[in-house]
C-alpha cells in the first residue's frame, strides 16, 4: 500500500490520531461493566443471569442498563477499532521501511503470549488470543491491495455469515439428539452442588483455582474462533475499510455523523430493550436464551456499535471534541493497560488470592464498582500518560515487537 493511498487526516498527538484514542478509551471503559458478572459470578451466570436467582428490583433495572447500552457493543467497537489499528500500525511500518510484516506478526505473537498468560494464570475470559489469532490473517488483506469497499463488502459479509449461523442454530435447536440437549441444559442451568463447587475454588487460593481455570479457558477459545470468528474478523475487515475511507477519521460532516449516531444508537436500543423483554418473559429458558434471544442483540449491537462512534467522531467534524479528548484519550493510549489492569484489580477483589468476595454480589452492587473502577483508570491513565509515552502493557507489547523495552518519559 502507498503512502498516497491513505487519506488525508486529522488532528494528531504524537504521530496518533486523537479520535482513535477517544473510541479505544471509551470502548474500553464500556467493556468493563459487561465483564463484571463474569469475574464475580460462576460461570454460567454470564450467559444467564437466572442462575443466581430472579432478577427483581434494583438488580433487575441494573441488568437491564447492561443488556441495552453495553452489552457486546463496545467489545464490537474495539474489534472494529483493532481492525483499523493494525492498518495505522502497518502504514506507519511501510512508512519507516520498517519490513511491516515481520514487526506485525512479532507484534501479534506479543500479543498471543500476553492473552495465555492472561486467560490461564489470571482470568478465563481473555479475548486478546482471539485478536491475535484473526489479526495474523487480518495482514494478509491490509496487504492485500484490496479496496476499502471490497473490504467492507467482505466484512459485512463475514458478519452475516455468522448471523445467518445463529439464526440456523436456533432453528435446529428442536432437532438436537436427546443427550445434547441434556448436556446444554447442565451447563445453561447448573446444579446447586456445581455452583457451590465453583463458588468455593474461586475464593480460594490462587493454585486451587488452576485446573479450573484452564479448563473454563479452554472451553471458551475455541468455541470463540470456531462460532463467532467470522464476526470478529469481518468487525476487523470493516475497521480497516472504515479507516481507509476516511469515516473514522472524521472526514465526513458533523451532520452525517449526528444523524447516523440518531439512527444506529436508536435502533440499537429499541432492539436491544425488546430483547431483553423476551429474555425476561422466557425466564431465560435455554430454549430461547441460549441462540434465538441473541438475535436481537447480535443486530443491535452493530446498531449501537456504529452509533457510539459516530457521535463521538461527529464532536470532531464538528471540532467541538476538546473535552472528549481531553477526558478519554490517556485512556485510549493506555487501553491494553487498562483492559489487562481490569482484571488484575477484579480478580484480586473477587478471587481468593484477594479479597475472596465471588459469589456475593448482586448486579445492582456492581455497576458501583464499576463506576469505581472507571475512575481509578481514568485518573491513572491521566497519571501515567503525562509521565510516559506508553502504559505499561503497552511499552511490554513494544518491547516483543522491536526487540527493546520501549517504556519512555515524555521528555526522551
Amino acid at each position: 500500500m502507498s503512502n498516497a493511498s491513505v487519506p488525508s487526516v486529522g488532528p494528531q498527538i504524537n504521530n496518533r490520531h486523537d479520535m482513535l484514542d477517544v473510541l479505544r478509551g471509551i470502548a474500553i471503559l464500556g467493556i468493563l461493566p459487561v465483564n463484571l458478572p463474569a469475574f464475580s459470578l460462576p460461570f454460567a451466570a454470564y450467559a444467564n443471569p437466572a442462575v443466581m436467582g430472579a432478577l427483581e428490583g434494583a438488580d433487575l433495572w441494573a441488568w437491564l442498563l447492561t443488556q441495552v447500552l453495553f452489552d457486546t457493543k463496545f467489545i464490537t467497537l474495539f474489534s472494529f477499532l483493532f481492525g483499523a489499528g493494525i492498518a495505522l500500525f502497518c502504514e506507519h511500518a511501510v512508512a519507516a521501511q520498517d519490513a511491516p510484516g515481520l514487526r506485525h506478526y512479532r507484534r501479534m505473537f506479543g500479543l498471543l503470549a500476553i492473552g495465555l498468560v492472561h486467560a490461564y494464570l489470571l482470568w478465563f475470559g481473555d479475548i486478546l488470543v482471539s485478536y491475535a489469532v484473526m489479526g495474523m490473517l487480518l495482514y494478509l488483506f491490509v496487504r492485500s491491495g484490496l479496496s476499502a469497499r471490497a473490504l467492507a463488502l467482505m466484512g459485512g459479509g463475514l458478519v452475516l455469515l455468522n448471523l445467518l449461523a445463529l439464526v440456523g442454530g436456533a432453528a435446529s435447536m428442536p432437532q438436537w439428539p436427546a443427550e445434547d440437549l441434556a448436556n446444554a441444559a447442565a451447563e445453561w442451568f447448573p446444579a446447586a452442588e456445581v455452583l457451590e463447587r465453583e463458588i468455593a475454588i474461586y475464593r480460594g487460593g490462587w493454585l486451587g483455582q488452576l485446573n479450573l481455570r484452564v479448563s473454563q479457558a479452554m472451553a471458551l477459545q475455541v468455541p470463540v474462533l470456531i462460532f463467532t470468528g467470522p464476526r470478529l474478523f469481518g468487525l476487523m475487515l470493516l475497521g480497516v475499510a472504515a479507516y481507509r475511507s476516511g469515516w473514522l477519521l472524521a472526514q465526513k460532516s458533523a451532520g452525517f455523523y449526528f444523524v447516523s449516531a440518531v439512527v444506529g444508537i436508536g435502533g440499537g436500543v429499541l432492539l436491544s430493550w425488546q430483547g431483553a423483554q423476551a429474555h425476561l418473559a422466557n425466564g431465560f429458558a435455554m430454549e430461547h436464551s441460549m441462540l434465538a434471544g441473541q438475535v436481537p442483540q447480535y443486530i443491535a449491537s452493530l446498531l449501537q456499535a456504529f452509533g457510539y462512534a459516530s457521535l463521538v467522531l461527529g464532536f470532531f467534524a464538528a471540532q467541538k471534541a476538546g473535552p472528549l479528548t481531553r477526558l478519554f484519550a490517556p485512556v485510549g493510549r493506555m487501553a491494553f493497560s487498562n483492559y489487562l489492569s481490569q482484571t488484575v484489580l477484579c480478580t484480586l477483589f473477587f478471587y481468593g488470592h484477594g479479597f475472596g468476595q465471588f459469589g456475593y454480589w448482586t448486579h445492582a452492587e456492581l455497576w458501583g464498582l464499576a463506576v469505581c473502577i472507571w475512575i481509578i483508570q481514568v485518573l491513572w491513565s491521566h497519571w501515567w500518560m503525562r509521565r510516559f509515552r506508553f502504559g505499561p502493557a503497552e511499552a511490554l507489547w513494544r518491547g516483543l515487537t522491536y526487540g527493546r523495552w520501549a517504556l519512555q518519559t515524555v521528555r526522551d
